[in-house]
């Protein structure tokens, strides 16, 4: 016995007909009948009288219609409710930077279209303002290209990628398929801060005359005139630019280049959450 078995019956109740309850619930009158067939069976009751002039309910079908209307009412109403109640909703609050959205932002569109108990709340922001947000405990999970050097909240690695550099089609370096930190010896580098006073890039780059810089669009503006050469990570290159080659930078091998999931002690503590989290990390880890 299930709850379409008692669906199918109490309408067949109602209308007196098989052929009027199958065209009120939009299925075949053929699964009409061996639904009620194989309710019949299941509780070794007739629970219909048929004729010509239609459908009675026997005895034990007056004794079972009450319970059975009772019981699909009930499962409707839950099931209203349910759809309805947002409470048991778990909200999760995270944070990314700018730099990192669009490389995400499917992934993200993907876990929230699977987990529905879940209310995301996504902040996009400077790297810099997502750590101010997560030491002030306003958000549970942050993604970040910079750690900080503190690994106690680091949860786990997202995403492997190697370091590129952006140039001027006018460098004569621009027609090699790939460069070494050597080649790029002497050239003037700019770096995009992302909210910090220096970019993650700057210990393994030049630091001689650099430039650290909080507008892209200058940056560009610099690199277009071969001005300057900009290092970036290889998933940042999403929105190729006229004019501009982004190159891989040979040599890094041994430097574990990678975005970071940091997790609140909160979020540890509430096994819900920490689900939610680590759902959401592996999601994550599909980007591409």
């Amino acid at each position: 016995m299930d709850i379409k078995q008692l669906r199918y019956f109490v309408e067949v109740a109602k209308h007196r007909s098989v052929q009027n309850a199958a065209d009120a619930l939009f299925v075949s009158r053929q699964c009409i009948s061996k639904s009620i067939q194989n309710l019949e069976r299941s509780i070794n009751h007739d629970l219909f009288l048929r004729s010509n002039e239609g459908m009675e309910l026997s005895e034990a079908g007056m004794k079972f219609y009450s319970r059975a209307e009772e019981i699909v009412s009930a499962f409707d109403d839950l099931s209203s409710e349910m759809r309805s109640c947002d409470v048991i909703r778990t909200n999760l609050n995270i944070c990314i930077p700018e730099t990192l959205q669009s490389f995400y932002q499917r992934k993200i569109d993907e876990f929230e279209d699977k987990y529905k108990n879940c209310l995301l709340n996504l902040t996009v922001c400077k790297d810099a303002r997502a750590h101010d947000l997560f030491s002030k405990r306003e958000v549970d999970l942050i993604i970040t290209w910079n750690d900080q050097s503190n690994t106690k909240y680091v949860f786990d690695t997202v995403t492997l990628y190697e370091p590129y550099v952006a140039m001027s089609k006018k460098n004569p370096l621009s027609r090699k398929k790939k460069v070494t930190a050597e080649d790029l010896k002497g050239l003037k580098h700019v770096y995009y801060s992302d909210g910090y006073p220096k970019n993650l890039f700057m210990k393994f780059f030049s630091k001689e005359d650099a430039l650290v810089m909080d507008d892209m669009l200058m940056i560009y503006s610099l690199i277009y005139e071969n001005k300057a050469v900009f290092p970036l990570p290889g998933i940042a290159v999403t929105n190729f630019v006229k004019d501009i080659v982004y190159l891989p930078v040979e040599g890094y091998s041994g430097n574990a280049f990678g975005t970071k999931a940091m997790v609140s002690e909160e979020v540890l503590m509430n096994p819900l959450k920490k689900t939610l989290c680590v759902a959401l990390i592996n999601k994550l880890k599909e980007a591409v």
